[in-house]
């Protein structure tokens, strides 16, 4: 049995177990239960594992390797736990570091392999398996098999209303890589986990002395950290323990990418009191650098920048510090006393009193509301799960209601009516009107603002303060726009702080417009909307692509609504929507119809949207806006989206015949989509004149001198001559060569020397190499619907010839489905219409299956320009009278001989169908019988029959007229002209 590759380590195996799982299986392994250890044929592990019951576990391991460098590990097991079980581990530990090899093959233990001695008890050999876990669990350093590592992050409480802040932990737990740097993805590790029977092996003696501590120390407060595995680090063990912390080296400063957190030297600072808004008074610590101290031992400071923690050198003794520092608040009628009473017991401490601001000053004015704008802190309800119950909190924007009488500020969520409050060393006695701060609060609730308590659940911090009731960040903007500047009219004052994560801006001057070629060189254009503000002109384009792929309700409109563009620098430009409806509905429909793409944040145009280009000028030139740039391209785009805007062409001399109205505007239209270098789809009906139109365009092209290459003409062999005809008689000056015949790889050489090439579409396969590297000055596709199958070869290599102008000519440019329409426009103007896999999800699927006919509308509106069908119907008056030539024609003895077989056949054949079936069961056999008569004719206008199955399967009056007909016909043989409306 050969090898297997060891593509795993032990780290795998701890990512695929639990870890109880792997202690357990490490002392399967140790103790040698693992047996018939074997690799299988399809590269699975095989083997049994002695556990608990009499018959050993089966095992089926399999492992795969990952392109990170680990390995994934399933294991099915017949204990149980079933799946990646400690009986799984032990295998994979028997792979690793068990004797598996001898001469290259796997030892397979049985118990008959066993060691020869006594039989050790369980409880013993599992004694002896903890020895040599013992002995590495000993040292402060990691053994090479044990990755995991756990971190202590500190950092500073958030400031409290009043107080002294305090030193929080946390502990997290990382994975280190084979490398020695650390994993991005950390864990929050539960201090109180180090009370579990077996905790986790990856601890040290140090981490578990200090955990021991930190599970009995406080919880930190959710508005000090969102986990609830946050702790105090206070008492009298809180200097030991940070100590013992930092000597880990793995103590960091907020977080993981913070710095290592040292111990520095003392620093002078003095105990104060101060005085919160409501005239209490608490008991601080001021440093005369400006430092943060926190409550530790009994205070110490913080520099939180170089994460340097150092005690402080306070102005008393630290137990009378510490006793200081607990002080409960001092209420203005309080002071007096409590002076006197630290005074009697503490003489000699002066600075220590707190201090005396005499009777309050009654302010009775009128309230003035004031709001303050802010990012606050709610409870992230969308995102909580019952199976994770820590908290979940997002960032969002508020709105704080506060009311200044004179010098005070009040705050609209405080309970007290007549408030002491100090302000500047002054109190204040503030006579409340609780009429006024009602009618401040309704008044935001008339721009949808309402209290935080009413549309969150449990955001006790900011339940008074206000929100909007959608959380639509438009929301915000209309208020930013109408409500703010409302307010302040109203002698509000409003302030939005910093943070505020919503802004506006304000253009200077109108929106423009500007349409250059792209920067690459290549032809295509980019469009540009910018507005000036602060005197530099702004990109909107951004914006713009961000609004129309929004789900922006286009029905709510209207004289007052308000489009906000999104800015580069977080702010939002505020634009009516009736100026800027008339764009983005023209750019919405541009992008639903594949002319744009949002993907780079840009619009970029192909000279073939050029009349997309001068509808959306048209649409936008009553709104403001100033176009400039790709006049050219403006003035062609104007000319393709009006039919009268084509101008007319000179009529070639050279061209021997009259174009009626409509097709000397075909001549025109070819000609002007030639001159802007675009590919044309003639889909005249038949017997309209194509080929007399191509043929007066190719003439006009080499009067006009631009012909230095010839044109290629592909078509369908049968037409061949029918070209070679009529080029002859209409365009005689042209030097025509059929590319047709066995002899045709001769005359290759001579291509370049004729004006019009003509090849049929199965020599395009075989000919492709010269026709493809042959450069043509048109390429004219006749039958065009021959390609309506773009993965067929022949549509291949057509798309493959190199010319200026490609035409198609087809009566036919859309038959089954809208793929064949995607297969002209891949030839005529590739990337026009998108590749097709784009293609069919942006039109087929919608248009063919859904039925959107606004789609379908703006895929007719796309491809307008370039694809010219006149019906008959439509240009009745210009055709000639209906003249019909009857030419009688015999049938050589041969083709007699053939048809009478024939004809006698399928006539016993019918009368019999019709005798026993009836007439309306027989249609299918008549028209059997009508294509058989067809097909014995060889050569085609001896016999015409052109059958229509709808009209056969009518089972109308005029099948029966045919089925009395039909022996007559059968007779007669020499001249059968029957048509499809017989």
């Amino acid at each position: 049995m050969s090898s297997t590759n060891l593509d795993f380590s032990e780290d795998d195996i701890r990512d695929a177990v639990s870890q109880n799982a792997y202690r357990k299986g490490e002392s399967y392994f140790l103790e040698g239960r693992v047996i018939d250890l074997s690799t299988k044929a399809d590269g699975a592990i095989a083997a049994h594992v002695h556990g608990s019951e009499r018959k050993p576990y089966a095992l089926r391991i399999r492992i795969k390797s990952l392109t990170n460098g680990h390995a994934q590990i399933d294991g099915d097991c017949s204990c149980p736990m079933g799946y990646n079980c400690k009986h799984v581990a032990a295998v994979l530990l028997q792979l690793l570091r068990g004797d598996n090899e001898a001469d290259g093959a796997f030892i397979e233990n049985s118990p008959s392999d066993a060691p020869k001695g006594p039989l050790l008890s369980s409880a013993v050999s599992s004694w002896l398996a903890t020895l040599e876990k013992a002995r590495d669990a000993d040292g402060e350093e990691y053994p090479p098999s044990i990755r995991q590592r756990l971190f202590y992050i500190l950092r500073l409480s958030e400031p409290p209303l009043g107080g002294i802040r305090m030193l929080v932990v946390m502990c997290l737990s990382v994975r280190a890589r084979k490398d020695e740097s650390l994993s991005l993805k950390t864990t929050v590790f539960d201090p109180t986990t180090i009370r579990q029977p077996f905790p986790p092996a990856f601890l040290r003696p140090s981490d578990r002395w200090i955990l021991t501590r930190l599970a009995s120390a406080s919880l930190a407060p959710f508005r000090i950290d969102h986990r609830d595995s946050a702790r105090i680090l206070e008492g009298e063990q809180a200097a030991e323990t940070l100590e013992r912390m930092i000597a880990t080296g793995r103590c960091r400063w907020a977080s993981m990418e913070g710095p290592p957190v040292t111990i520095g030297g003392a620093k002078k600072a003095r105990i104060v009191w101060r005085a919160r808004a409501e005239a209490n008074q608490f008991a601080d610590v001021a440093l005369e650098d400006g430092l943060p101290a926190f409550r530790f031992a009994p205070a110490w400071h913080a520099d939180e920048s170089k994460g340097v923690l150092g005690p402080l050198d306070l102005d008393c003794p630290p137990t009378l510090a510490r006793a200081l520092l607990n002080a409960p608040a001092i209420s203005p009628g309080e002071a007096t006393a409590v002076r006197t009473e630290i005074a009697k017991r503490l003489p000699g401490f002066d600075s220590l009193f707190p201090a005396e601001f005499g009777t309050p000053e009654p302010v009775r004015e009128k309230p003035v509301p004031h709001l303050v704008l802010f990012t606050g802190e709610l409870p992230d309800t969308e995102n909580y799960r019952r199976a994770d119950p820590t908290p979940k909190f997002r960032q969002a924007p508020v709105a704080r209601l506060s009311f200044r009488y004179g010098p005070v500020l009040i705050r609209a969520d405080e309970s007290a009516k007549r408030p002491i409050v100090h302000e500047e060393g002054k109190l204040y006695a503030v006579e409340r009107k609780p009429g006024l701060e009602d009618a401040a609060a309704r008044r935001l609730r008339d721009f949808k603002l309402l209290r935080v308590r009413e549309l969150v659940w449990q955001a006790a911090s900011l339940q008074h303060d206000f929100m909007p009731i959608s959380s639509d960040r438009s929301a915000w903007l209309d208020f930013l726009y109408r409500g703010v500047p409302a307010l302040r009219a109203e002698g509000w004052s409003v302030d939005i702080m910093d943070g505020f994560p919503l802004r506006l801006a304000e253009s200077e001057g109108a929106l423009e417009v500007a349409l250059h070629r792209h920067s690459s060189g290549i032809d295509w254009f980019e469009f540009e909307v910018g507005v000036i503000m602060d005197g530099e002109r702004v990109d909107l384009v951004p914006a713009l692509v961000e609004l129309l792929a929004s789900e922006e309700d286009e029905d709510e409109s209207g004289p007052e609504r308000i489009l906000y563009l999104a800015l580069a620098d977080g702010r939002h430009l505020p634009v009516p929507a009736v100026r800027l409806a008339p764009m983005v509905e023209t750019l919405r429909g541009l992008f639903r119809s594949g002319a744009l793409d949002e993907a780079d944040k840009r619009f970029a145009f192909s000279p073939y949207a050029a009349a997309d280009i001068a509808a959306l000028e048209h649409a936008t030139k009553d709104a403001g806006f100033n176009w400039s740039g790709g006049e050219a391209l403006r003035e062609m785009g104007c000319r393709l989206r009006l039919e009268s805007g084509i101008p007319a062409a000179s009529f070639p001399a050279g061209f021997k015949g009259t174009l009626r109205p409509y097709q000397a505007a075909g001549l025109d239209w070819l000609q002007f989509l030639r001159g802007c270098g675009f590919g044309a789809v003639l889909a005249d009906d038949m017997g309209l004149g194509k080929t007399v139109q191509t043929l007066a365009h190719l003439v006009a092209e080499e009067e006009s001198g631009r012909t230095d290459r010839p044109s290629l003409i592909v078509c369908p062999t049968s037409v061949v001559a029918s070209w070679r005809i009529e080029a002859a008689r209409f365009a005689p000056k042209l030097r025509v060569m059929p590319l047709h015949g066995p002899d045709r790889q001769t005359r290759f050489g001579e291509i370049a020397s004729h004006d019009v090439v003509i090849t049929t579409y199965p020599l395009l396969a075989r000919d492709r190499e010269p026709l493809i590297a042959q450069p043509w000055h048109i390429a004219v596709l006749d039958e065009a619907q021959m390609i309506k199958n773009p993965d067929a070869l022949t549509a291949q290599f057509a798309r493959q010839l190199q010319a200026r102008q490609r035409v198609c000519l087809t009566g036919t440019p859309l038959e089954n489905h809208l793929g064949e329409l995607w297969s002209l426009f891949a030839f005529i103007a590739p990337g026009f219409l998108g590749d097709a896999r784009s293609f069919n999800r942006r039109f087929r699927i919608p248009i063919e299956k859904r039925g959107d006919l606004e789609l379908r509308s703006l895929l007719a509106r796309r491809v307008k320009p370039f694809l010219l069908r006149r019906r008959k119907e439509e240009v009745v008056l210009d055709l000639p009278p209906k003249n019909e030539i009857s030419e009688p024609v015999e049938l050589g003895p041969p083709q007699r001989t053939v048809y009478e077989t024939i004809r006698l056949a399928m006539h016993r054949r019918v009368r019999e169908a019709i005798a026993s079936r009836g007439l309306a069961h027989s249609h299918i056999l008549v028209l059997d019988a009508l294509l058989k008569l067809r097909q014995a004719c060889c050569d085609p206008r001896l016999l015409k029959i052109e059958t229509s199955k709808t009209a056969v399967k009518a089972g109308s009056a005029k099948l029966e007229r045919l089925m009395e007909m039909l022996p007559e016909l059968l007779e007669e043989g020499r001249k059968i002209l029957l048509f499809s409306q017989f």
